[in-house]
């Protein structure tokens, strides 16, 4: 991808013309998990977990995702007024903050998002966002359900965690704690921390404002869904 300034805001106007696909509005009262799996087969969107599966689809469809291998990270935000989701957070004076945990593809690609208060330790993020890994289709064969490979800092150190990823077939690869600096994983994992600083650089994701859960993730999946189509718009 191109090292030029990456601007965030979509035009969604311009996606029908890309791709010839469609976004409306939702008006038969469906859940947005209905919503995503028959909307996407249409190539219309009505809710913002559609809109983000619509992504991923059209960027599968043209070979620009490695789903076999990924990365997760997370960075954390001031949750003004608390709310849900919130909690005192360790590295800002224990103000009401917000964790984003972020699970993306090897080329950088979010994937899935989800946020929890900002006193949550990191280990106990990784599974829950990891189960969140969407079967994305677009092209031919079944959709992978889960990755192959899963890349993290020793943040997401712990041996259980290891085990059970193990056991869901996924290869844990995760700098251990108290071991010198040195493994090189930096060199794969940098992707990730390059897509939360595009998630960050939308203002409504700097700072979280919103309260309730529902509408959190709303705002996580159109953010994602941002980044996804500003991925699309930038040249091979």
């Amino acid at each position: 991808m191109s090292s030029q300034t990456f601007h965030a805001a979509p035009r969604w106007n311009n996606y029908s013309r890309t791709t010839g696909s469609k976004l409306t509005h939702n008006t038969a009262g469906t859940s947005p998990i209905e919503e995503s799996r028959s909307e996407t087969q249409r190539g219309t969107c009505s809710s913002p977990r559609a809109y983000l599966h619509l992504m991923l689809r059209e960027l599968k469809r043209r070979g620009r995702l490695e789903l076999e291998t990924t990365m997760i990270d997370s960075a954390q935000v001031r949750a003004f007024g608390g709310g849900d989701r919130s909690g005192p957070s360790p590295v800002d004076r224990r103000k009401p903050g917000t964790k984003y945990t972020v699970l993306v593809d090897a080329r950088g690609t979010p994937l899935a998002m989800q946020t929890a208060a900002a006193n949550v330790s990191d280990h106990r993020q990784i599974l829950s966002t990891v189960v969140r890994y969407p079967q994305i289709g677009g092209t031919r064969g079944r959709p992978r359900n889960h990755p192959a490979k899963l890349y993290a800092d020793a943040g997401y150190d712990s041996n259980a965690t290891r085990e059970l990823l193990l056991v869901m077939g996924i290869e844990p690869i995760i700098r251990r704690r108290s071991t010198p600096h040195g493994s090189h994983l930096g060199k794969v994992r940098w992707v990730v921390e390059r897509t939360i600083s595009w998630i960050k650089g939308l203002r409504r994701m700097r700072i979280r404002y919103d309260r309730h859960p529902t509408i959190i993730d709303a705002w996580n999946h159109l953010a994602l869904a941002a980044v996804c189509f500003r991925i699309l718009c930038q040249p091979d």
